[in-house]
Parts: C-alpha cells; structure tokens; sequence
C-alpha cells in the first residue's frame, strides 16, 4: 500500500521535464510581465525612473559635437555670464 501511495506522488519523466520548463518560462516572463505592467501604469514613479534612465544613458553615451547644426543648447550659470 505505502509503495502505491510513492508511485503516484512521483512524477513521470514528462512530467518533471514539463515542471522544470513552466518554470522556467515563468523566471523570464514574470519581470517581462511586472516591466511591461509598471511601463502602461505610468506613475510618477515610473516617470521618474525613466527620466534618470535617460540622463545616465546621456550621460554614459553624449551625442558626438556636430558644427554643422544651427540650433544651440547651451547652460547660462552665473559664471558664464561673468566671463562674458
């Protein structure tokens, strides 16, 4: 009787085979589910974050210096204007 009881709790091999591969669909689908989630949210915090996503990028990637553009952005501080 004990012996039938442990035949029917294990798992045949599909079964296990199946088991691992749920698994791990759901290790990387869950933070695609829970990005894609916060993402359509929109939140402050959301929007927060996606603004320092940007600056760092900008930060660690600036655009290459380009002569030929006719626009300017430029940052006036207090020393600029005392140099000028």
């Amino acid at each position: 009787m004990l012996q039938r009881l442990r035949a029917r709790r294990r798992l045949p091999a599909f079964g296990r085979r199946l088991g691992r591969g749920l698994s791990a669909l759901l290790l990387m689908l869950g933070p695609i589910a829970i990005g894609v989630t916060l993402a359509l949210s929109g939140g402050p915090v959301v929007e927060q974050l996606r603004n320092l996503v940007f600056d760092n990028y900008q930060w660690f990637d600036p655009r290459p210096w380009r002569s030929d553009l006719p626009v300017r952005v430029i940052d006036v501080d207090d020393d600029s204007l005392a140099k000028l």
